[in-house]
């Protein structure tokens, strides 16, 4: 396991702690993949008033290029 690899699993296992003690505490999912956040975010990008012919995005969870995509539909998008 590389150390990069065993910090994250330590901060997952504080983090699943801590929501498991305070019973108003929401644990989200990695990337936050949630259909409410992924429209949030085209939402914004939709209100930046552009319209790009490409969009070059990150590699991740891939919540940010799945909401740039809904938000530029005819952009070329790349990874």
């Amino acid at each position: 396991m590389t150390p990069k690899r065993a910090f994250f699993t330590v901060v997952r296992k504080h983090a699943r702690d801590y929501a498991q003690a305070h019973p108003d505490a929401v644990l989200l999912k990695m990337g936050f993949n949630y259909p409410e956040f992924t429209q949030g975010l085209a939402k914004a990008a939709q209100e930046l008033d552009v319209e790009p012919k490409q969009v070059w995005c990150a590699g991740g969870s891939g919540t940010l290029t799945r909401a740039l995509q809904l938000a530029w539909p005819d952009a070329d998008h790349h990874l």
